[in-house]
């Protein structure tokens, strides 16, 4: 892992890396972690929707006992 110090350009390891060396290394794994990403938001978008209805169902089978219950 890659830890930026307080000198410009300078890497916790010791090494210089110049601006287009950083942006070689960052352009890909952006790429390479954007994927995963993408395929986490899609797969929260699908619990939380699965949790909205699960609330919805929730909430009729309460409406529909209470509505048992006093008649």
């Amino acid at each position: 892992m890659l830890v930026l110090s307080a000198g410009d350009g300078e890497f916790a390891d010791g090494g210089m890396w110049r601006m287009a060396e950083v942006l070689t290394w960052v352009m890909p794994r952006r790429r390479v972690l954007g994927e995963p990403a993408g395929a986490l938001r899609k797969e929260q978008m699908e619990i939380e929707t699965e949790v909205a209805r699960l609330k919805a169902a929730e909430l009729v089978i309460g409406q529909f006992l209470d509505a048992e219950g006093a008649g």
